[in-house]
C-alpha cells in the first residue's frame, strides 16, 4: 500500500498510546543510564580526591620530618659550639 504526500495516516487510540508509553519508558531508560554513569564519574572523582589527600598529608609528612630533623642539628650545632 503506497501512501501519498497529502494523504493522511490514521493512528488508533490504543497506537498513539502505545507510542507514548514507549517513549516514556525510552525516555526514562535514558535517564536511568545517564544517573548511573554521574554516579560512576562521582566514584572516579571521590577516588582521585582521596588519593590526592593521601598524597599531599604524606608529602606534608616529609616536610615536617626533615624540618625537625634539621632543626635538631641546628640545636646540636648551637650546644656544642
Amino acid at each position: 500500500m503506497k501512501i501519498k504526500s497529502n494523504q493522511k495516516i490514521k493512528i488508533s487510540r490504543t497506537q498513539k498510546r502505545q507510542r507514548r508509553n514507549a517513549s516514556q519508558i525510552l525516555c526514562r531508560k535514558q535517564k536511568i543510564q545517564f544517573l548511573k554513569s554521574n554516579n560512576l564519574i562521582l566514584k572516579q572523582v571521590s577516588y582521585q580526591i582521596t588519593t590526592t589527600q593521601f598524597t599531599l598529608r604524606k608529602i606534608v609528612l616529609m616536610i615536617f620530618i626533615k624540618l625537625r630533623y634539621k632543626l635538631q642539628q641546628e640545636i646540636f650545632r648551637f650546644f656544642l659550639s
